[in-house]
């Protein structure tokens, strides 16, 4: 589960924290994919392409627009997300003891990526008739021409 941003072109990008499997993944091949779920319409929307990740000026961009609260959280919990914790009142703790404005500063813990290139995008949609329907998008690498693909639900 990701939280996705846009930038102004609209490309999606994502943050995590070095240590996760998402980054140990991206390490030995910089691809990735991206599914948006319309659970009301019952369509969904995924791209499929080339990660890299987010330029120092952009991780600050983003860190800022974040809620100033939870960035006082993140500062606790994003050098040790995934690891075990035996008493949620250690956090509270550790917020509360946090210098005033140390959420002004981007933490190593947060990284980002953002789509360098898609090269496929596919939409599917459920209750358009008997059937569903699955359309498929995807780029030729040498070309970089569009073809587009009806495939079996």
């Amino acid at each position: 589960m990701l939280g996705v941003q846009f930038d102004e072109q609209g490309i999606p990008r994502f943050h995590t924290t070095p240590g996760s499997r998402k980054v140990m993944d991206l390490a030995s091949k910089p691809t990735g994919s991206l599914t948006f779920a319309f659970q009301n319409s019952r369509r969904s929307v995924s791209l499929q392409g080339r990660l890299e990740p987010l330029s120092p000026a952009a991780l600050i961009e983003d860190w800022l627009s974040l809620e100033r609260e939870f960035r006082r959280s993140y500062l606790v919990f994003g050098p040790a997300s995934g690891q075990p914790l035996e008493d949620p009142n250690d956090l509270d703790a550790a917020r509360s003891e946090l210098p005033r404005d140390a959420e002004q500063t981007v933490p190593p813990s947060f990284v980002g990526f953002r789509f360098a290139f898609v090269d496929r995008m596919a939409f599917y949609a459920v209750g358009c008739g008997a059937f569903a329907q699955h359309t498929i998008y995807s780029r030729s690498g040498q070309s970089g021409e569009w073809s587009v693909q009806r495939v079996v639900p």
